[in-house]
């Protein structure tokens, strides 16, 4: 499957699209990238990336909240590496 067919099927935000399209053109093997996509796993991981984005974009966060949320996607992270 094409990075361009790829993008027409998926369903994703404009961000998304952006992200999915930069690990296509860096991975150029887009089958796993489908496969990672279509998993619930790497869609909640990339979520909870675009609330620290979004919450950092803000500027309404403390160091410590900052901490806090990065500690949460590495335990997410950690977690789905080691469940495989």
């Amino acid at each position: 499957m094409s990075c361009g067919m790829l993008m027409r099927t998926s369903s994703f935000s404009f961000v998304s699209k952006a992200f999915v399209s930069f690990i296509c053109c860096a991975v150029k093997d887009t089958t796993v990238v489908f496969s990672l996509i279509a998993s619930a796993k790497f869609v909640l991981i990339l979520l909870l990336l675009l609330l620290v984005v979004v919450l950092v974009l803000m500027a309404e966060v403390t160091v410590a909240v900052l901490a806090l949320l990065l500690a949460v996607v590495m335990l997410v992270g950690v977690v789905v590496v080691a469940d495989g």
